[in-house]
């Protein structure tokens, strides 16, 4: 929901820092420009993840190369405030670099209070229902950013059964490759159309994935999910899924 501001205020800058960075999910999220995709994870509050229950945590991963969106208090937040830039302005998390942050939702306050730290500035507010504090952060090792259609044979891993690697997805429209598999896919199947069938990521605003790198299977069976249709195939020599 979007609140008139009560105070005039410094409209806080969009920053994109970085290429070839990384991002990520909290059924998410996220993303870079090559951080374009960044956007989408810097923009999520509380409220747009339907966090209503008081005391309750949750972990958001934020893309290095973010921009920064309007936040609300300092210290305690609204619940309609960008995690990721309350975590910026609460030291936690700087926007080149990112982090896996860890945010408690409570009960909202009278009133909230504005304050420039960290080079961001929040603005004031009066009472709202529900509000947040960052409890703590975690560096996120960038990934590469890959197109709609990348593969494992793309990347050239698809012979390293046993291997975890994360990629960041960018924002894609209609998927026009196809994937063979369900919840274990042929290396020959895009990662991202695979991620936004496997339910990690949307295709409108991409996100971080990260996959395990396995052994072929003797058969792959198709299915339709998150308006994603996957294709059955016989044996393949080398496959992935999802974390």
């Amino acid at each position: 929901m979007f609140k008139p501001l009560l105070l005039s205020a410094v409209t806080l800058a969009s920053l994109a820092f970085g290429t070839g960075a990384a991002v990520a999910n909290t059924g998410l999220t996220i993303i870079g420009g090559g951080h374009a995709q960044a956007a989408g994870a810097w923009a999520v509050s509380p409220d747009s993840l339907n966090l209503n229950s008081h005391g309750g945590t949750v972990t958001h991963v934020c893309p290095p190369g973010g921009s920064a969106h309007t936040i609300w208090g300092a210290g305690d937040y609204t619940s309609d405030s960008s995690i990721c830039t309350a975590a910026v302005h609460a030291g936690h998390i700087s926007f080149a670099n990112g982090g896996r942050v860890t945010i408690q939702v409570n009960q909202g306050l009278a009133s909230f209070s504005g304050a420039t730290w960290n080079g961001v500035t929040s603005h004031s507010y009066g009472s709202w229902p529900r509000s947040f504090r960052v409890l703590g952060s975690q560096y996120v090792q960038p990934a590469p950013v890959i197109g709609a259609t990348t593969n494992l044979i793309d990347l050239g891993i698809d012979g390293q059964a046993g291997s975890v690697h994360s990629f960041v997805c960018q924002p894609f429209g209609a998927a026009t490759s196809t994937i063979w598999g369900d919840g274990i896919y042929t290396s020959d199947s895009a990662i991202c159309v695979a991620a936004v069938h496997a339910g990690r990521i949307s295709a409108s605003t991409g996100g971080r994935v990260s996959i395990d790198v396995s052994g072929g299977r003797s058969a792959y069976s198709g299915s339709f999910r998150n308006g994603i249709s996957s294709q059955p195939y016989a044996a393949w020599g080398s496959s992935y899924s999802f974390r």
